[in-house]
């Protein structure tokens, strides 16, 4: 009992180390750049996937600059008045229309033109996410300037600046720059503003609000909503503060026009209408080419299964923007809260791993996961509020593999349990039996029990039935040799062979205390239980016109050998020696000494002497009547037999 209890206690701590270790790294991993990156490329997709996509607020809208519009532009800079009325009048639209490419400095004249028609609209306010750091010397700077006049004319335009991590060869930090927009055009500008994320690779989740190395530099979103809503941007306590887009949906979600939607005429057939009026309305311009998959100015959205999940700078820009309207960013606990989290979770799930059984423990382990998958998505949705998700539910992969594993040894430890003793159960399963020389137990006492007559049983009821009526027979012997502290080796067809062991120190991987009784008393009860029970139930069955056959049952004690015996990968666990060879044949005398008899229970001079011994006569109420010595088969010399009865209850 003291090993057993020490090796509950060993197991335990080894699995609460393991247990304290697995969630060490599960909170370590969460707070690491691994972690941070998979919660982005995980988390979202599953959160905004369970969530869906929602109609975004009116209050913005999106005008991109593409590839087909540049192509637009120049397929038709000869004639433009032929597209586009708006164009035409446009002082400087025919060159900049000649030649025109996305991202070129001879594009100023239609942005100049584009912002005169916005504002003339009523576009609350107009945000540029185009970098003008250089001046456009390929005309002398005139299309500068009347873009420049044209933002002033506005008042309400807000152009890019760009802030860059310098760093040497090695990627340490060795500076910053900032890329300004021309002094022309940023003086005539109602604001600039800068649009970093930092996210490098995966899924994008926020933007640089403040920046470390420019920490009174305002964002593009920040610097548009302080205009449109007359109040500055909620403080970020700290730099780098950074802010989490809560994405509508996926790409356009945002309504999107592009600059043959705006300014080309509906005769063309090339456009969708144009919004009827901008009242109201914050448009955000810039790069944006769902048919450029090289784009640079596109980031990875956790909208994967939409056609193109690529979301465009802008889009983002205008999201951040809308959020802050709304006042309802997306709120990610900090480093600290979701570690408490992540081990809150990991802690419930091992939990539930090690102190639950299998089955019960996998049950427990996917609705642990479901519910909390279910409050991720309910505090997400609701309250925008993103908790860690990745990590909790990659925690219970192992876990669950750990319980199926688990729940696969137990079968196999039930298996062989109803294959071989308890003492062996262990060995099989480490495979440390194998090669093993047998082990030669003292003091065993073997059982053996045959039906007379089955066969022909068999041949009247037929095969299904027949099945059936053994079932009735093998379940009295193993009931009452269990009861006794023995274990059935093997069911023979229509007979079995039970072992009842004698105590033994070095007994291998015993897992619960064995019998003090000696193996002779106890075979000798189980005997006399199995020839009571069996004569019941015969009587039952012919009282009701079945089958039932009369039993033979013997006796014998002494040294076996006991493991398993094959060849190859064809095992199999079994009970061999003089005793289980003479008590094999000794049940065959039983035809001949009780001829007629519902059951008869034979036993060797060992067996009778050893019971006697220990009071069998006195505590069982047995007696042995001599049979005379038999010659057996296979034996030189005869054994003397005797017939184990129950004493006449007196009166």
């Amino acid at each position: 009992m003291r090993h057993k209890r020490k090796s509950a206690a060993s197991g335990w701590a080894a699995r609460a180390g393991l247990a304290l270790l697995m969630l060490a790294a599960c909170v370590a991993l969460e707070l690491s750049a691994l972690g941070d990156r998979a919660a982005r490329s995980i988390d979202l997709p599953i959160l905004y996937t369970l969530r869906g996509a929602q109609p975004a607020p009116p209050d913005a809208a999106i005008v991109t600059i593409d590839r087909a519009s540049a192509d637009w532009l120049a397929n038709n800079a000869e004639d433009l008045a032929a597209v586009s009325s708006v164009l035409a009048q446009c002082p400087g639209a025919a060159e900049a229309a000649l030649n025109a490419r996305v991202g070129d400095v001879r594009l100023r004249a239609i942005y100049a033109c584009l912002v005169d028609w916005l504002s003339a609209r009523g576009a609350r306010l107009i945000a540029l996410d185009v970098l003008f750091h250089r001046a456009n010397r390929l005309d002398g700077g005139v299309s500068d300037q009347r873009l420049a006049d044209a933002i002033a004319r506005s008042g309400r335009t807000v152009l890019l600046r760009r802030l860059d991590v310098l760093s040497d060869e090695t990627g340490a930090v060795i500076g910053h720059r900032e890329e300004r927009p021309t002094a022309l055009l940023a003086e005539a500008a109602r604001a600039i503003g800068h649009f970093e994320t930092p996210d490098h690779g995966g899924v994008i989740s926020g933007y640089v609000a403040r920046a470390a190395a420019f920490p009174n530099a305002a964002s593009l979103p920040d610097a548009a909503y302080r205009i449109a809503a007359g109040i500055a941007a909620p403080d970020c306590p700290a730099a780098p503060c950074i802010r989490r887009f809560w994405l509508y949906g996926p790409p356009g979600t945002i309504p999107t026009y592009t600059l043959i939607d705006l300014l080309g005429d509906r005769e063309t057939g090339l456009r969708r209408a144009p919004p009827p009026t901008l009242e109201g309305v914050s448009v955000f311009i810039g790069y944006a080419d769902q048919q450029a998959p090289g784009a640079t100015d596109h980031f990875e959205s956790p909208f994967l299964f939409a056609g193109d999940s690529r979301m465009p700078g802008v889009e983002l820009t205008a999201t951040a923007f809308l959020n802050l309207l709304e006042g309802k960013p997306l709120h990610r606990p900090g480093p600290l809260s979701r570690g408490l989290i992540v081990g809150a979770a990991a802690l419930t799930l091992l939990t539930a791993a090690l102190t639950l059984p299998g089955r019960a423990g996998l049950i427990a382990l996917f609705g642990l996961s479901a519910a909390y998958l279910m409050f991720a998505h309910t505090l997400f949705a609701h309250a925008r509020i993103w908790i860690p998700v990745a990590l909790p539910l990659m925690a219970a992969l192992p876990l669950s593999l750990y319980l199926w594993l688990s729940l696969r040894f137990g079968l196999a430890r039930r298996l062989i349990d109803r294959m071989a003793p308890p003492e062996w159960t262990d060995i099989m399963l480490a495979g440390e039996s194998r090669g093993r020389p047998f082990s030669e137990i003292a003091e065993a006492a073997i059982l053996v029990t045959d039906l007379e007559g089955s066969t022909l049983v068999a041949e009247r009821i037929g095969s299904a039935a027949y099945e059936g009526f053994l079932r009735a027979y093998h379940e009295i012997e193993n009931a009452c040799v269990e009861l006794q502290g023995g274990f059935v080796d093997k069911f023979t067809g229509d007979g079995a062979l039970a072992v009842f062991m004698g105590r033994r120190a070095d007994a291998p991987g015993r897992r619960r205390a064995p019998d003090e009784r000696p193996p002779a008393l106890r075979a000798c009860a189980a005997a006399a239980a199995i020839a009571e029970r069996v004569e019941r139930h015969n009587g039952a069955q012919r009282a009701l016109g079945a089958e039932a056959s009369r039993m033979r049952i013997a006796l014998d004690a002494g040294p076996v050998a006991m493991g398993q015996i094959g060849g190859g990968d064809r095992l199999s666990f079994d009970v061999v020696g003089d005793p289980v060879n003479t008590a094999a044949k000794l049940q065959a005398l039983g035809k001949s000494i009780a001829p007629g008899a519902e059951t008869v229970v034979l036993c060797t001079r060992a067996i009778r002497d050893q019971a006697l011994e220990l009071g069998a006569d006195r505590v069982l109420g047995l007696r042995f009547t001599p049979c005379g010595r038999h010659r057996l088969d296979g034996r030189a010399a005869p054994i003397e037999v005797f017939r184990l009865e129950r004493m006449p209850t007196p009166g």
